[in-house]
Formats: structure tokens, sequence, C-alpha cells
């Protein structure tokens, strides 16, 4: 009997906790972001070649602008953004480095920045001809 009380106390804060924090997410302040550009060219590379590429980007918005994740597609890119609140026009920068293998080289790289913009998601391209 134990056991079922508190089964059904677990099951109930954890949903209750997951409402909370949906509801906390929803109710955050979105701003706009402005990139410089989203995709950068580069032209033919060698193998183990070092490719690094740097987006720069304004918050154009009213509110405090948060990068809350960038995920590239490829465990190939190492990156470094801007952490720390970016206030109303003011900038912030992503840098990618690509370090192609001996194998492989890819010819398009994208990477996905999750912000607290009205558009969620951002797609950053590294094209390389």
């Amino acid at each position: 009997m134990l056991s079922k009380i508190i089964i059904t106390i677990n099951i109930l804060l954890f949903f209750g906790c997951a409402k909370h924090t949906k509801e906390a997410k929803e109710n955050t302040p979105t701003t706009n972001i402005a990139f410089n550009t989203k995709i950068i060219t580069v032209e033919t590379i060698s193998k183990n070649d070092t490719i690094k590429a740097e987006y720069n980007f304004k918050n154009i918005g009213d509110v405090p602008l948060i990068i809350e994740s960038v995920i590239p597609d490829c465990s190939c890119i190492d990156f470094e953004y801007s952490k720390n609140s970016i206030f109303p026009n003011d900038s912030g920068h992503i840098k990618l480095k690509y370090i192609s293998t001996n194998n492989y080289i890819k010819k398009k790289l994208h990477t996905v920045v999750k912000a607290n913009t009205k558009s969620k998601f951002h797609k950053l391209t590294l094209k390389i001809n």
C-alpha cells in the first residue's frame, strides 16, 4: 500500500513539474535576430584541412536575446558562441570549426541555432565547393 502511495506522489510531482516547465517556456519573452549571413561558402579544401567560419548576428528586438543551443549536424564540427544575453541592438557570434577527415569531406554542413526568437530555430550552412 505504501509503495502505491509513493508511486502516485511521484507521478503527480513529475507531471506537475513538466506542466510548470512548459508554461515557463511559453511565457519567455521573444525577440528578433538578424544574421549578417546564414550561408558561408569555402573554396575547395584538402583532407585534414581545418575550416573556420564565423556567423555574426544582431539582436533587433526589444528584449535580451538568449542562444539556447547550437546543434551541428556532424560531430566533426566544433563550435563556440556568445553565451551571455545579447541586449537589444547588441551583436554576438557563432564560430564553427570543421576538420575534414582522411576519408571524407562533407560538401554541406548545417548547424541549427535555437534561441528565444519568434522563429525558434535558425539554420546556418557551411558550403564547400
